[in-house]
Parts: structure tokens; sequence; C-alpha cells
């Protein structure tokens, strides 16, 4: 442009001759500067020339049609005798109006050229400018205004330019004394920014900002070189150094009072031009006017402060075809009272001729930084490890998306409902949008790891909670939030707390989740857990493949939840079989309502549940049943679903089954349970029970314990011998888990007769248990037929006692004694041994005779069995017969002996009693 304007000046004074030579006519100049600007390409729309004299020619209104250049006015200014010489003293210009394409349309090689060795036989010793007006463009709304002049006599040359924008004004000094190839001009300036207009050039976060910067520069360069990179778009080689102060810099949403003082060289390096910081730059600030998001880092009430630092070149730029590429590399340090942080980052983007973005900028990242307070919704915690590595592009709408691994660690987190030490991060993250508007998710795999968590009077953890993200997702749309997880947890010991009563330790809790998660003007969404686990060591008690889900709305829970799972138990041998749940609970005010079924895993049992389960104070009210359990011999025994009852065999018949469950904070697990038994026939040992009838109530049931005195009413019960119309009346107590059972009172019919038990007891747990039965009125004719004793009958009635005790090693009786009321008839069919025994002697012979009908006036039975021998009767018969010896008494001592278990087998089974199972003798007074 400047090569252009010079021809025109010389152009503009040979018109000057030619206007004095036609007598200063103004069309005859205009006709000659038209014609003598064509000779060098230069067509003109306007050409004015409004006056000519023997001094100066002035030209208004022109317009250069290639070029786009305005001249409002411009004075030439000579003498006659200058003219001789062939000079023009001063050429003024005066407002002249260009556009910042005008630059590109120039060819700047030949207008330095023509500086150098102007053309024609003219020189113009001075050229000035004054008010020329550049116009950048609307799309950066800049405009600047030059004033100065060229000396071409003494090669001199200075330039002020006054530039104007939105957001700055600034001072331009140029000068040089050479215009020679190659010299440098030196440049030093000055201006202020306003960060009040930064908002129409949408830059990111810059809506609302208020406060201003300084700065200042200074340098030199080679206007020819600086021609030439405009012409080819290339970087020119520039040398600059200059300050950037900024002060008072606020956001309505951001900091406030920023302050920062940077020093800056500017260069080019190879095919590029660099900026760097003569040294780190320091940056202040306050946060008290920020308004906080649902996530906030940093102490709103304390200073910050911070520097800026290089990274290879702070900023580097160079041409490409499309028209260039910008790199931002630099360090950030953050200090806020304790904490610090730390982020190198770098940001790229290409732009087009017109330094439009090309597309969205590259962004790398990598921060640490550590004792940093944080803040979600009313959660607060420090941040006591933070490092993360990101990448990805960032819009000048302030929208960012990056991805990376993060790791983060926050202490000390305290909340209205939660607390807990430490909460550790590992994933790989991908996030999204601006501070109103983002998104954020967890790549699989991703950690979690809490430690010493808290939800006061509900749960405390003592070991870390792990959970693993198979996905996890979180967003931001103006005041609403949403979450999405998935993944497991895992952890160990732990408590569940109630106001005023002693934690409820678990142990091994562990299981899937699934969360949905929407908070508007209230908190909406859905939690699930499967495959959930516990343990509460107290209860020796164990909770698997637990499931339910979990509907609210409005902070409440708005459907019924599902709920499903086993109960087994942790002691060996198991105490119960394994319980299967499926129920559902509603939400009442502060209670649950739990509805459903209870059964034994894999044995068929299914109960009605109903319950209520208090959540202020963390208690529970189960009711299992009622319901009936039908026992059957190859099918469901009571052993197999409770431990205490495993010595029974061979159940069948059915149970009526009520339990009633308490949970009480601080207390045991306690269990009521009601068994109307229904015709139940049960073995226990030698011990067999028919036609059991009656209601069992229990006031708990581990360990187990009646509620109070029992009555049971049995058919029969073979206890050795066979009771008929047997009752009983006791309590069952418990010692170190197992039941004793104290007898007040017992009684049944046996041949006749009764036999009973009182204040007796049978403890499960001791390696003894000893009785006392009674025996009254036992008929013996009755007995010896029922019992089928071959070859004896008789007639009478014997009562006593029997003392037995029984032990791991077997049943013993001691001190057992039967005697008859009073005189009977024995009498003793000696079948085919009688021939063998009358040719065994006198004596013999006699007494054989004398007990075929024997009248005796007492008879006395003591009865005897060793731990693991034989059972012993000594049997005293004192009487007559009255067709023996005229009726002479005797006395009879007889002796039997034989196994226990074969004789009470041949009468439990009907079958004889004979010689075969019985051996002894006896003798005669």
């Amino acid at each position: 442009m400047l090569r252009r304007h010079y021809a025109i000046l010389t152009i503009l004074v040979v018109c000057l001759i030619a206007a004095a030579t036609f007598l200063f006519r103004n069309d005859a100049v205009e006709g000659l500067l038209k014609s003598s600007l064509s000779d060098y390409g230069i067509s003109t729309e306007k050409l004015g020339v409004v006056k000519v004299s023997h001094r100066t020619i002035v030209i208004e209104n022109t317009r250069l049609k290639e070029i786009q250049i305005e001249f409002p006015r411009v004075e030439a200014f000579y003498t006659i005798a200058g003219l001789v010489s062939g000079k023009i003293d001063k050429v003024v210009v005066s407002g002249s109006k260009a556009d910042v394409q005008a630059f590109n349309r120039l060819d700047f090689s030949q207008v330095l050229s023509s500086w150098e060795e102007p053309r024609g036989s003219l020189k113009i010793g001075t050229l000035q400018f004054e008010n020329g007006q550049i116009d950048f463009g609307p799309r950066v709304s800049i405009q600047a205004e030059v004033n100065g002049q060229i000396d071409f006599d003494t090669g001199e040359a200075r330039a002020e330019i006054e530039v104007v924008s939105r957001i700055s004004n600034a001072h331009l000094v140029l000068n040089t004394d050479s215009l020679a190839a190659g010299s440098r001009v030196f440049v030093t300036g000055q201006g202020l920014v306003s960060f009040e207009d930064l908002a129409p050039l949408t830059v990111p976060y810059a809506g609302g900002a208020t406060g201003q910067a300084v700065f200042d520069f200074g340098g030199s360069f080679s206007l020819r070189d600086i021609m030439e990179s405009i012409e080819r778009k290339s970087a020119p080689n520039l040398s600059l150094r200059g300050d950037f102060q900024i002060a008072g810099l606020e956001w309505p949403s951001g900091p406030t009072n920023v302050t920062t003082d940077l020093s800056w060289q500017l260069d080019k390096k190879g095919e590029a031009l660099e900026l760097k910081l003569d040294e780190p730059a320091p940056f202040a600030g306050l946060r008290e006017n920020s308004a906080p998001g649902f996530f906030e880092i940093g102490n709103y009430a304390v200073p910050f402060s911070g520097e800026i630092s290089n990274v290879a070149p702070l900023l580097r730029w160079q041409s490409t075809e499309e028209g260039g590429r910008v790199e931002l590399n630099g360090m950030l340090a953050l200090a806020n009272e304790s904490a610090e942080g730390k982020a190198d980052i770098k940001i790229r983007f290409d732009h087009d001729q017109d330094w439009k973005l090309r597309e969205a900028p590259e962004i790398w990242m990598t921060a640490e930084g550590h004792a940093i307070p944080a803040r979600a919704g009313d959660f607060r915690g420090v941040i006591t490890r933070l490092n993360t590595q990101l990448e990805g592009h960032l819009s000048l709408t302030g929208a960012i998306n990056a991805a990376g691994p993060v790791q983060l660690q926050l202490d000390d987190i305290i909340g209205s409902r939660f607390s807990a030490s430490t909460l550790d991060l590992q994933a790989e993250i991908d996030l999204g949008g601006t501070r109103e508007n983002w998104a954020a998710s967890l790549s699989s795999p991703g950690l979690l790891r809490l430690q010493e968590g808290l939800i006061p009077n509900l749960v405390r953890l003592d070991e870390p909670l792990e959970f693993t993200f198979e996905e996890a997702s979180f967003s931001q749309t103006g005041t609403a939030y949403s979450a999405k997880a998935a993944g497991g947890f895992q952890g160990d010991d732990g408590a569940l707390l109630a106001a005023d009563a002693q934690p409820r330790v678990f142990k091994d809790v562990g299981g899937h989740f699934t969360l949905n998660l929407e908070t508007r003007d209230k908190v909406s969404g859905a939690f699930s857990l499967s495959e959930g686990r516990i343990e509460w060591p107290a209860e020796a008690v164990r909770i698997s493949e637990l499931e339910f889900l979990v509907p609210f709305q409005a902070e409440a829970i708005d459907a019924p939840i599902s709920i499903s799972g086993g109960l087994s138990d942790m002691q060996t041998p198991p105490r119960y079989a394994s319980i299967a749940i499926d129920a559902e609970a509603t939400k009442s005010a502060d209670q649950m309502l739990l509805h459903g079924f209870v059964s034994a895993m894999e044995r068929g049992v299914r109960l009605p549940l109903d319950g209520v389960i208090n959540l202020a104070e963390l208690s529970a009210d189960l009711k299992i049943g009622p319901g009936q359990v039908n026992f059957e011999e190859d099918g469901i025994q009571p052993g197999n679903l409770l431990k205490v009852f495993s010595s029974l065999e061979d159940v069948k018949g059915g149970v009526e089954v009520n339990l009633d469950v308490k949970l009480r904070p601080g207390e045991a697990l306690r269990t009521f349970a009601s068994l109307e038994f229904l015709d139940l026939s049960a073995a226990q040992g030698d011990l067999a029970v028919s036609k059991l009838s009656g209601t069992l109530n229990l006031a708990e049931l581990f360990p187990i314990r009646s509620d109070g005195a029992q009555s049971l009413l049995a058919g029969s019960v073979i206890a050795g011998v066979p009771v008929a119309g047997a009752t009983a009346n006791f309590t069952i107590r418990s010692r170190e888990g197992l039941p004793i059972f104290d007898l007040h009172s017992g009684s049944g019919t046996i041949a006749g007769g009764t036999v009973s038990l009182r204040d007796e007891a049978w403890d499960v747990s001791s390696d003894k248990n000893s009785f006392r039965v009674r025996v009254r009125n036992l008929n013996i004719e009755t007995l010896l037929r029922e019992w089928r004793v071959e070859g004896i009958s008789g007639a009478g009635r014997l009562s006593g006692t029997i003392p037995v005790s029984i032990s791991e090693r077997g049943l013993s009786i001691r001190g057992g004694r039967l005697e008859a009321a009073g005189p009977g008839v024995l009498r003793v069919d000696w079948g085919s041994a009688r021939e063998r025994l009358m040719r065994s002697g006198e004596q013999v012979a006699l007494a054989v005779t004398a007990l075929e009908s024997f009248s005796y006036q007492a008879l006395a039975i003591d009865i005897s069995k060793p731990v693991g021998g034989e059972l012993a009767f000594a049997i005293s018969l004192d009487g007559a017969n009255p067709s023996v010896l005229d009726g002479y008494p005797f006395r009879f001592n007889i002796t039997l002996r034989g196994r226990l278990e074969p004789i009470l087998d041949a009468v439990r089974e009907g079958r004889r009693i004979g010689g075969s199972l019985f051996w002894g003798g006896f003798g005669s007074q």
C-alpha cells in the first residue's frame, strides 16, 4: 500500500507540473492524473482536483479501485525552485481510509523498492500521514488511527498508532533511521484491556467479568521482513519484550480481585513465533463472590495465590497452508491457604486465513494437588491427593470434553447424613460440558474405597468398603442433577447403630448394586441390590443371595420394595436349615411393612411371613406362620430343620408352626415359637412316642426355652416298655445352648397299673441323667399276658420304684425294687423241661411241683443293671402250694439274667419272651 502511496504521490507531482503548464486548470490536472495512474495499472473510482496553485495542489475524495483505499484529502507542497530541481517538499495525506484486506492486495516488495529507489524524476522530501484510519472488520471490531511521517532525505520515519477495540485501547510508536532493505524498525507500545467488553467476543466464562489489564512492550523488526511475511502469510522476524498486568479482575461466578504481572518476550524461532515468560508470573485473588455449584473445589473464605510458568514456549504460532496453528503450553500453580495444586496445560488449535477456528481446540492436562477443600452438595472434605491426565477438546463457548485416568483421595468427609475418614478413587474419567451443564462417566473398571464410613444412628464401617464400578455417570443440567452407577462392593467389620443401644456388629458385607438418581426439586430414582451378603457374628447368622429393589420419589420410598434372600447358620454343625425369604415391603412413616413367605431351602417347607421394621429404632418384629409342616419317614424330619431335634427319628405327622422373631438394638435376636402337634409320632433312641398332641410354646429357640410349664399328651410311649395314655408337664430351659427338660410330672398306664415321674430333669448337655420311675398297681396277670412271657401266669399287683441312669456309656439300674401289694398266685408251666427237672433230685422235683400253682404271701423283685452289663431280676417268693406237702410254706429265691436290648425288642415287637432270653437258677427253703 505504501508503495502505491508513493507512486500516487509521484504521479501527483507530475500532474502538478502539468497543471502549471496548463495554467492551473483543474480539469486538465484531473485528466492527467487518471492517465498517469492508469500507466501504473491503477484505476480510480473518484479523483477530484480541487486546487492548483504555484505552491500547492489539493486533491479530495480519491478512491483507488483495486486496493479499495480512500484518500479524502491529499496536499502537495512545493516551490518553483524545488520543482526545477525535481523535488516536492512535502506531501500530506489526511483521513485516508482502508480495511485490513487492503494489505492483502498490495505488493509489499514493490512498495519497499519504491521507497529505496523512487520512480520518476521528482522526489518527495517528506511524506506525512494524518488521521489515517484502518478498519480490521466487524469480527474483531478493531480500529486504528495512524499519524506519522517519512523523511526520504534522511531515511528516518516515525509513526504513532492509536488502536481502539471492544476490549482494549493501545498506543504504539514506530521509529526507524533507515529505509534501506533489512533496516530495523523499533516499536514501543502501551495500552489497556477492559474485561467488561469480553462478553461480545464469546470468551469462555467471561460473561459479566470486570477489571482491567495494562500492558507495555518494546522491540524491533525488519520492515521488509514484516511486509514479506504478511504477503507470504508466514511468521515475521520479530523481537519484542513486554509486561502485562491484570488488576481487579472479577467474575460473578468466579474469582474476585485477581491480580498478576507477566514479563514476556516474543521471538521468531525457526518458522514459528514463540512467546515465553521471563520468569514465573505470580497471581492472586479471592473467591468470596463465587456462586458455588453442586461440586466445588477450594476455600471461598480465604485468598488464593499461584503462578504461571513456561513449559517449552508459553505460546507458539506457526503458519500453515490453511491459516495457522497456535499452541499454548503452560504450568499453573495454585495455593489457597494450606491447599496446593499444579497443572501442566497444553492447548492446540488451527485457524483459517481469517483467524476463525477450523475445529475445536485440543487440550492436554496433567494435574496434581493436595490439602484442597472440596464440596459436593452438603458434603465437605479435603482432597489430600489428586493426580490426573486428561486430553480432549475445548471450545470457545466454555465447553470441555476430556478423558483420562484420575486418582483422588478425599479425607475428613462430613455431611448431614454421612461421614467418612477417607475416600479413594481410581478410574478412567470421561467428562464434557460447561460449568452449568456437564456430564462425567467412569469407565470400567473403576475402584472406590471408603474408610470409616458413618451414617449416624444407622451404620458404622470399621474396615474399608470397596466399590468396583462396571459403569458410573454423573451429569448436571442447570439445577438438575442425575447419577447412574452399577458395580460390586465388598467390605468387612462394621455395625448397625441405634441411639442408646449397643452396636450390632456385622462383617463380610458385599454384593452387586445399581443406582439411578435424579434431583430436580426433589430426589427420585431407584436402588437395587443383588447377590448381597452379610454376616452377624453375635447371632452366628449369614444372609446371602440378598436381592431387593428400592424405588423412591421426593426423597421417599413410593412403591413396594421386593426382597429375597437366604439366611443360614454359621455355627458348625448348623442349628437350623438354611432359610429362603421372598417378600415385599412397603414404607409407612418410619416403618417398613413386610409380607411374603419363608421356606426351608430345598426342604419343601413354606410358611407365610409378616413383619414390621422400625427404621427409626432399627428394630424388627417378624411373624412366621401360621403354617403346617408335615413330616414323613422318607421326607422332611425335624432334625433337618432344627439341630435341637436331630436325635428324633422316624417322625410322622404334622406340626402347626407359629414363630415370632424380635430384633432390638443392643439385644440378641429373640425367637418365640408355638408348635401344635397333630398326632405326631417320633422316636429317640429307645424312646418312641405316637399320637402326640398338644401345644408347645417356646419363649426362645436359640437357645431353646419354654414359655412356662408345658403339657403334652401321647397315645403311647415306649420307653423300654410300652406306656399308654402318657401325659407330661414340663419346662424347658437351656445350658450352653442345649436344652434341659424339667419334668414336673409325667404318667402313663402299663399293664393295668401306672408309671410316673415327678420333679426330674433331663439335661441334654450332661454326660449322665438319672431319674426315678414310680410303679403303682402293676397287674401281674396283664403284664405277663401282654408281654407274652412263656410258661408263666399269675395274679397280683406290684408297686415300687426303679432308679434309672442314662449316660453316653448306656443305661444302668441300681436299687430298683417292686413288691406285691398282697397275696397272689404264680403258675409256672415247665413244658417239656418238666421230666428232666423231676429227675434232677427230690428237692428240685419238690420245687418244680410247688411252683406249678404257687400261692404267695409276699413277692419282691429287685432289679439291677450295670452300665454295659446284663439286666438282673432277684425274685423273692414266700408262700405255699396246697397240693404239695399239705401246703408246707416255701421261700424261693429266683435269679434271672438277660440282655436288656433283646428283651425290650421282644416286648416292643410282641414276640414271646422265653428261656432263650433269660437264664439263671433258683433255690428254696
